[in-house]
C-alpha cells in the first residue's frame, strides 16, 4: 500500500463528513420554508464527485430529497386548498399564480409539477 493511499483516504472520510453535515444543516431549512422556491433552492445539493459513490453520502442526499419532496407536497396542498376557498373571481387568478410557482420546482422535484395539476384536478372535481 502506498503511503498516499491513507491521506487519500482520510481525505475522502472528511470530505464525505463535511458534505453530511452539511445535509444536516439543511434539513430544518427545509422545514421551515414557506415558499415552493426556498424549498427548491434549498434541495439543490452539490455533490463532489469524489464522495458521489459513498453511501453516506447517498443516504444523506436521499433523505434530504425526501424531506423537500414532504414539505414540497405540503405546500402544494396548501396552495390549492387555500385557492378553492377563494372566490370564484379570484381563483383564475390563484390558479394561474400556483402554476407559475409549480413551474419552478426543479432539480430532484421538477416531478411534483405533473403531481400538483393532478391534485389540483382532483380537488376541483371532488369540491
Amino acid at each position: 500500500m502506498p503511503p498516499g493511499d491513507n491521506f487519500d483516504q482520510r481525505l475522502l472520510r472528511l470530505e464525505v463528513r463535511r458534505f453530511v453535515s452539511q445535509c444536516h444543516a439543511q434539513e430544518p431549512l427545509i422545514v421551515r420554508s414557506d415558499t415552493l422556491r426556498d424549498v427548491a433552492r434549498w434541495a439543490n445539493i452539490f455533490v463532489p464527485y469524489q464522495v458521489a459513490e459513498e453511501y453516506e453520502v447517498r443516504d444523506a442526499l436521499e433523505r434530504i430529497q425526501d424531506l423537500a419532496e414532504t414539505r414540497s407536497k405540503e405546500i402544494i396542498l396548501g396552495q390549492i386548498e387555500d385557492c378553492l376557498k377563494a372566490e370564484p373571481e379570484v381563483r383564475a387568478s390563484r390558479i394561474r399564480q400556483m402554476t407559475d410557482d409549480w413551474t419552478n420546482l426543479s432539480g430532484p422535484l421538477r416531478h411534483l409539477r405533473v403531481w400538483a395539476q393532478k391534485m389540483l384536478e382532483a380537488k376541483e372535481r371532488q369540491g
